[in-house]
């Protein structure tokens, strides 16, 4: 009877695909963790542009409908609306009846600590004319 003859393998082959596996996954986690950081970041830097939205429109309208903001300044309702977006509002100018502001956003992302920058520019429409 002819048998297969056993391979044996050679001693330094031995654990090997253990290392390779070890390898893989090391090498999977490290991926998974690049790519949750920077969905972290894109995710920071997505609301500080919504923070920088919300208080461009909100001081727009307090510059061009002051009843509806209660009477405050367009810079101080957009640093307020920026605050309450967890973003600090960093520049606020008013061109016309236009009002532009910047804002910064901390971003945590585990041992970093950066910062998200954003602008935005609100107004009323070309053809509209604001309310008096």
């Amino acid at each position: 009877m002819n048998q297969p003859a056993k391979s044996k393998a050679r001693s330094w082959e031995q654990g090997s695909g253990t290392v390779l596996s070890l390898a893989l996954i090391a090498l999977a986690l490290l991926l998974s963790g690049v790519i949750a950081l920077a969905a972290a970041a894109y995710s920071g830097a997505a609301k500080a542009q919504s923070a920088a939205d919300l208080a461009a429109l909100a001081g727009a309208q307090a510059l061009n409908d002051p009843l509806a903001a209660g009477g405050a300044q367009p810079c101080q309702q957009a640093g307020k609306v920026a605050s309450d977006n967890q973003a600090s509002l960093k520049q606020c100018l008013i061109e016309g009846q236009d009002l532009i502001v910047r804002v910064s956003r901390p971003l945590n992302l585990g041992p970093w600590q950066l910062v998200a920058n954003a602008a935005a520019k609100a107004g009323p429409a070309p053809n509209q004319q604001p309310y008096h």
